[in-house]
């Protein structure tokens, strides 16, 4: 249709069929009834304006101008319907349907279809309710199934629930075979009284879907509801695995464990103070005066010093002494106690022409005699020597300030047994323990750290002593262990588990032994920051690592220096897998690149992120002796100079 004026086509999408169906919104519902309807139903009997029409209400027989109403065109008045049964929510949209039935969108449902003869017989009936009819449907392929539709009269449903009984084909990707009955398909002769019969026939079957107006009672909560938290989508799921029987019982097995009562674990407790002074402002000032107070009674009980007047002589050197405050915590990581030593200020100290070198155990020696302990099955037992060094004696003179907290005026210290932090001290105990572990042992010559009986090793780093002995030589190793408890006071530590912090984890009855440094690569990562670095498998990048042509800042080349340092000696003892790495990152130590920087970062997160990784020791049966040869004067170094690593 088009205005002869403006040559423009009238718009008459606002125009709605007389008698059908309108749904009118319910304003000014009060919030606490929540279940009332949102809708009235009506239908239009005259136009005020595009989107306002009067609206005639058979429920209350009246009409009414109503704004903004939904229409459902498909359904219209029809007096033999109680206001009950009106639906009182809006409508699910239905498809418009112009012509024939083939261009009609498919609705997701079956379609049910009725036969020429009985949409007549419908048709003859006018405005009375449709009786319920018997449904043809399409023919089903064999492999699908569709359930049965049940209608209103079956049974007594709930209003509003969402029924299982929506026949839904189990594939419907299938093409159905072509069925042909004499009776089916037929076109019937009104195609749009058979569409408004469809629609009529879904709105029926189709009722749970709506909300009707004629809720049961006993369905509305009348009193206060109980607000239940929502459940996580992800641990819900994860409790419904099949799989996750195992992981869920080591993590309830973990959690379980009763922590000790009152102890405090090491992630817990406040950095160690660094001096005297800082010790008085912390947080557990009273425990570390307790441990103060023992050291002092412990160098006493010793006989280590002597308060004698200050030296008033310009050429007599007092050196200062410091404090050093430590935790000392369990295989666990809980704290055991509070320990407090006296040092000696030794880099102060003048530098003499005396003997001042002292040998300490080669990691490879340990690593050597832990292997023979696996593959033979021997006996270890662990000790340490209290106060290792003051069981030395001092031929020399030496004068010290008194410790802070301890400090009398005019007076000093002198030593009369050696003290930790003096140029000698480590010296001196290498000489008192090679006294006493030569007394029924046998030093081997080329390991001063490392002593041999019959069927029995003893070997020591400072003061943590480590006795090895065959099972058919255990009264013998028990009168070595009582001849050293005789010289010194030891404390008992039962079988290595812990040595120069390496953990050691034996398994005796699989002759299976495994060192781990896991301990010491987690406050390595934790110190340098690797907690926070992506995962990486390697230790190094494909890429090769050339000079660098630029200049170093001392900051950049300390800060190097110190990360070189502390993964070297991981390398060293148990992860022989970045060895290689960290070597090849020592060679540009003194001016490294962005480039290095980075490598030496990625070396340390490799470390920290597989830090459970272990040297496995096992006795293996039948296996042959190889022997290798290795010449440390032809390294693979770039100015060919001899290397060793230990």
């Amino acid at each position: 249709m088009k205005n002869a004026g403006h040559e423009q086509a009238v718009s008459i999408a606002n125009l709605k069929m007389y008698g059908s169906l309108a749904y009118c919104r319910i304003i000014k519902i009060p919030q606490s009834e929540k279940m009332l309807p949102r809708a009235e139903i009506g239908y239009p009997v005259g136009y005020v304006a595009s989107n306002i029409r009067r609206i005639w209400f058979p429920q209350r027989n009246k009409v009414e101008v109503v704004r903004d109403a939904k229409f459902d065109e498909a359904r219209r008045y029809k007096p033999d319907r109680l206001p009950e049964e009106m639906v009182s929510q809006m409508p699910v949209q239905i498809p418009e349907i112009i012509g024939d039935v083939e261009d009609a969108e498919p609705t997701g449902y079956p379609i049910t279809l009725v036969t020429q003869s009985r949409a007549r017989q419908n048709a003859e009936k006018g405005p009375e309710r449709l009786a319920p009819i018997t449904q043809e449907r399409l023919p089903t392929p064999a492999g699908s199934s569709v359930e049965t539709v049940r209608t209103e009269e079956e049974e007594d449903a709930i209003p509003g629930r969402f029924p299982a009984d929506i026949p839904i084909p189990t594939t419907p990707s299938q093409t159905p075979s072509v069925v042909e009955p004499d009776n089916i398909l037929e076109e019937p002769e009104d195609v749009g009284q058979l569409i408004i019969e469809l629609a009529a026939e879904q709105e029926r079957t189709s009722a749970p879907r709506d909300i009707h107006g004629d809720v049961d009672e006993t369905n509305i909560v009348v009193d206060s509801r109980k607000r239940k938290a929502r459940e996580d989508p992800d641990f819900v799921s994860m409790l419904a695995a099949q799989d996750s029987h195992g992981i869920m019982s080591a993590f309830t097995a973990a959690h379980s464990i009763k922590q000790p009562r009152g102890q405090i674990h090491r992630d817990d407790l406040p950095p160690e103070p660094g001096n005297w002074k800082r010790m008085t402002r912390h947080q557990y000032l009273e425990a570390f005066m307790a441990a103060a107070a023992t050291e002092v009674a412990g160098l006493e009980k010793k006989n280590t010093f002597e308060v004698v007047k200050r030296p008033m002589y310009p050429n007599k050197q007092v050196l200062p002494m410091t404090w050093v405050f430590t935790y000392k915590f369990n295989s666990n990581g809980y704290l055991v106690k509070f320990k407090a030593r006296i040092c000696v200020r030794g880099e102060l100290q003048v530098i003499s022409s005396d003997e001042k070198r002292a040998a300490t155990l080669a990691a490879k020696t340990a690593r050597a005699i832990f292997a023979m302990v696996a593959a033979f099955g021997l006996d270890t037992y662990q000790c340490g020597a209290i106060s290792a060094f003051l069981n030395s004696s001092l031929e020399d003179e030496v004068s010290k300030q008194m410790p802070e907290g301890y400090r009398v005026s005019g007076k000093c210290w002198r030593l009369l047994r050696a003290l930790y932090g003096l140029r000698k001290s480590p010296r001196l105990w290498q000489q008192e323990a090679t006294r006493v572990f030569k007394l029924g042992l046998t030093r081997v010559p080329e390991n001063p750290c490392l002593f041999t009986a019959d069927k029995i090793i003893v070997f020591s780093y400072v003061d943590d002593i480590i006795i090895v002995n065959h099972p058919t030589v255990r009264q013998e190793a028990l009168r070595v262990r009582e001849a050293i408890g005789h010289e010194w006071d030891l404390r008992g530590l039962g079988e290595a588990q812990w040595f120069l912090g390496i953990r050691i984890i034996r398994d005796k009855k699989q002759g299976k032994l495994w060192f781990s440094q896991d301990p010491y690569l987690r406050s390595m990562g934790m110190k340098f920051g690797a907690i926070h670095r992506r995962r990486c498998d390697t230790p190094l990048p494909v890429e090769d690592l050339r000079p660098y042509d630029g200049k170093a800042s001392p900051s950049e080349i300390h800060q190097y220096q110190q990360k070189i340092e502390a993964a070297l000696y991981a390398t060293i003892i148990t992860r022989p897998d970045a060895a290689r790495a960290i070597g090849k990152l020592a060679e540009y130590e003194t001016n490294p690149g962005p480039r290095h920087l980075d490598a030496v970062d990625r070396v340390i997160s490799y470390l920290f992120q597989m830090r459970f990784f272990a040297i496995l020791y096992a006795a293996i049966k039948g296996s042959e002796a190889v022997t290798f040869a290795s010449g440390a004067s032809f390294g693979d170094n770039a100015d060919r100079k001899s290397s060793e690593r230990g």
